[in-house]
Parts: structure tokens; C-alpha cells; sequence
């Protein structure tokens, strides 16, 4: 695993400025118990890079992703709702800017880098890899 020291100091998640932390934790044990086999998760764009503006901002920030899914197929979904090109490489920074191994599936993620609400962060920012 690598960690981003950076990203610990400056990413805050809106969803959390939005939502309660009491509230936050009703929606996920409310979609916890709706959705066997699945974990909720908060997918926001990393705001304090100089990329981050040409990077496109999901429609939506909140997710159910099937437990089996990896790392990798995780990123696939990212970058397709994203609609990014094959040129540019996508991050996903989880709890303590920690990105995985791309085989590590998200059940496991989850419960390593859940949130004390129950949900799991993540940011996104992207490299373009040719120029």
C-alpha cells in the first residue's frame, strides 16, 4: 500500500459536511441491510490538486458496489462513469490516502477503511499520462 500524506490534510468529503454523522450511519445501516452482498460507498473527486479541474464530477456520490468486485474492477466503473479515455489514469485514495493492490476485493476494503458511520470513502483524482 502507498499513502498520500497530503491527501490526509486536505480532502474533506462534502457528503459529510451535507449529512450528519447520525444520519449518515441510518443510510448505511439501512443500505447494509437492504443490499446483502454489496457496501455502500462515497466516491467524491479530490479537490486540492492542480488536475482536478479538468477531471469530470460523478452525477451522483453514492454507491453499491458487490463485495467480490476488486480493486480493478471497481477502477473500471470509475473511469467508465467518468468517461475517461485510455490515456488517463485514474487513483482512488481510501481511508488514510491509502491506495490497494488491485486484487483486493472491496469486501476487504471495506472492512479495513470503513468509516466509524459505515460508509467507505474515496477520492479520485487522474494523471494524463500523455502530455
Amino acid at each position: 500500500f502507498f499513502y498520500i500524506e497530503e491527501m490526509l490534510k486536505e480532502f474533506e468529503f462534502e457528503f459529510k459536511k451535507k449529512h450528519s454523522e447520525t444520519k449518515r450511519l441510518a443510510q448505511s445501516k439501512k443500505l447494509l441491510s437492504k443490499n446483502d452482498g454489496k457496501v455502500p460507498v462515497i466516491i467524491e473527486k479530490y479537490k486540492n490538486d492542480s488536475t482536478s479541474h479538468n477531471l469530470p464530477t460523478l452525477s451522483q456520490s453514492k454507491f453499491l458496489f458487490p463485495v467480490d468486485f476488486t480493486y480493478l474492477d471497481f477502477l473500471q466503473i470509475i473511469r467508465c462513469k467518468l468517461s475517461l479515455s485510455e490515456k488517463d489514469s485514474i487513483f482512488c485514495f481510501f481511508k488514510n490516502g491509502r491506495l490497494c493492490q488491485g486484487t483486493k476485493t472491496l469486501k476487504d476494503i471495506y472492512n479495513e477503511d470503513k468509516d466509524s458511520d459505515g460508509f467507505l470513502y474515496c477520492s479520485y483524482t487522474f494523471e494524463n499520462t500523455q502530455g
